[in-house]
């Protein structure tokens, strides 16, 4: 069960904002390094166990050889699928999965245009990621600043990853609320019911945009560089320091433990096969559900060969030939003994190392 924290929020000096009537929130951003600026990190969406865009992609090249086994044992054990039946039913999953597949990359790809920002006066604000931000004070140098040829994606790529650079410097020209009522910025105070999970953080909050102020659930997803200053933020508690990036990739190597390596390399090791499998055993995996179903009757046929009259035993079908018993089945055991000595092996090396682990460690 994956631990779950509830906690209670109130944003720094709300109450002086509202004697003040609004009058900081009026405040331009300042060059000052007064606010805290959060863009996407791979490092926290590895720490949190949140799905990358390739890892979403490996996830369906892992499941596509599984669907072709599954469907092809429920073929010879429970209920025989034809040809077209089979192609039908493998190609209508395959594209439903594409499809999931697609939103969950387009999901994770959206995750780099967001960046959360706390002001001076601890307010928290999100904003997306746009040419825009670079227009402000003529920044437009940054989307290209090495005058390189790429395209839009080496574009893209400078626009997120120059966005605190531009956030900077931004001019005093432009303030918060200008920004919001241009649909630049979501402002989020009176931030209660925090619920902090492993992957997402939730909670109340008075949302300020474009549209107007309403009370809304708030969804974040934890993805954001030095995500414990967000935490502390949530839940009230000093995010002024930032958490130490040696001690976050420590966290991550601590999860490696020897099981859950081998669980690792078990089930790396067993998707590939699981292609080997696709290759080598859907032609035998087609022909047995055709015994099974009574397509094929197994018979002695006189065969000459060499002029000699040879007796073989065959699977024999009207509409599908024949082939001899014993061309049938030759690859089930080559596909099972590959997958346990290499299983083996890999074992008995991470078991060995173990052992001289702790032999020198007692020493």
């Amino acid at each position: 069960m994956k631990k779950q924290q509830k906690y209670q929020h109130q944003n720094y000096k709300n109450n002086n904002q509202k004697i003040n009537n609004g009058q900081n929130s009026k405040k331009p951003i300042k060059k000052e390094p007064k606010e805290f600026i959060f863009t996407f990190s791979a490092i926290e969406q590895k720490r949190h166990k949140i799905a990358s865009s390739g890892q979403l992609l490996l996830y369906f090249i892992e499941f596509i050889p599984f669907l072709v086994l599954v469907l092809e044992l429920i073929s010879c054990f429970i209920v025989y699928l034809d040809n077209n039946t089979f192609k039908n039913v493998l190609i209508s999953i395959a594209l439903v999965s594409v499809i999931i597949l697609l939103i969950g990359i387009l999901i994770s790809v959206k995750r780099y245009f967001y960046v959360l920002m706390i002001d001076e006066n601890g307010i928290l604000y999100r904003l997306k990621i746009s040419n825009f931000w670079y227009k402000i004070k003529n920044q437009t140098m940054l989307l290209n600043p090495m005058q390189t040829s790429g395209g839009r994606l080496l574009r893209m790529f400078y626009m997120i990853n120059n966005i605190k650079i531009v956030l900077q410097n931004i001019s005093e020209t432009v303030t918060y609320e200008e920004l919001i009522s241009m649909g630049r910025l979501e402002k989020f105070t009176e931030i209660t019911d925090v619920d902090i999970k492993e992957k997402k953080v939730c909670f109340k909050a008075k949302v300020t945009d474009s549209s107007g102020e309403r009370v809304k659930q708030v969804k974040l997803e934890r993805v954001f560089e030095n995500d414990m200053q967000i935490m502390n933020y949530l839940k009230n508690e000093d995010y002024k320091t930032p958490e130490s990036m040696s001690k976050i990739i420590e966290e991550i190597n601590k999860d490696k433990t020897p099981i859950k390596k081998a669980v690792s390399f078990t089930w790396n090791w067993l998707c590939i096969m699981a292609w080997v499998a696709v290759v080598l055993l859907s032609s035998d995996l087609g022909k047995l559900s055709k015994i099974n179903a009574g397509i094929y009757d197994k018979t002695v046929v006189s065969v000459e060969e060499n002029g000699k009259t040879i007796e073989k035993e065959m699977y024999v079908s009207e509409k599908e030939g024949s082939f001899e018993v014993n061309s049938y089945g030759k690859h089930y055991k080559t596909v099972i003994v590959l997958f346990l000595s290499v299983e083996i092996v890999y074992v008995v090396n991470i078991s060995s190392k173990n052992l001289i682990r702790k032999i020198i460690k007692q020493d």
